[in-house]
């Protein structure tokens, strides 16, 4: 879903694209679409890698595009993310830093960054990935937003990682500060509220 969004941003500013001496790049993004498909899920890791390299070479000849760049971080954190379901948390971390690098101001990016962070067990550097999120998201800064990246998502995984690094006041304290800026749900509430009591125990 988010490869087709990318690809739609792509061609929503095509316009524009092509009052730019870029029509090579714009050719390697649309080679790039047929090869990604209408379902990204189904693609071969073959075909993805294909495309993914179409997309760097696109980027090269045109790296002030943002719509191009956001359309490769986002093939490029799709491989990430099954690295890290297939439990390669390093590789999936490094591929992902990688994706950012061509689009910093990706909030659902640091998001994932965060989560893949987490699994590492390294929660100082989950939180930092966290807390880029939801200030890239508090902004309204980057694509990212545009597909359900909202302030409360990372807020709550702030707290989580606070908690779990026995930082049970700062916890305590985020969890208020989300709670009088976003109506959560009964479930993200007792999971946050369990979180932070778990840590309390802890200590």
């Amino acid at each position: 879903m988010r490869y087709r969004l990318a690809a739609l941003l792509v061609m929503v500013g095509g316009l524009g694209y092509l009052a730019y001496p870029k029509v090579a790049s714009l050719t390697l993004v649309y080679r790039a679409c047929q090869l990604l498909g209408d379902q990204p899920g189904a693609t071969t890791a073959s075909r993805e890698q294909r495309a993914e390299q179409l997309l760097i070479r696109a980027v090269r000849i045109d790296p002030h595009n943002w719509r191009v760049r956001y359309m490769l971080a986002q093939v490029m954190g799709g491989r990430a993310w099954r690295l890290l379901e297939a439990g390669k948390v390093s590789a999936g971390i490094a591929l992902t830093r990688r994706a950012l690098g061509y689009a910093p101001q990706d909030s659902v990016g640091y998001r994932a960054l965060g989560t893949m962070y987490e699994r590492a067990g390294d929660l100082r550097a989950a939180e930092g990935a966290y807390r880029r999120s939801l200030q890239l998201a508090r902004a309204g800064l980057g694509p990212g937003v545009l597909i359900g990246c909202v302030p409360e998502d990372p807020w709550q995984q702030v707290v989580v990682v606070l908690a779990k690094q026995g930082r049970t006041q700062e916890a305590e304290r985020e969890l208020r500060a989300l709670l009088r800026s976003h109506v959560l749900t009964a479930r993200q509430r007792t999971r946050l509220e369990e979180a932070v009591r778990e840590a309390r125990r802890r200590q």
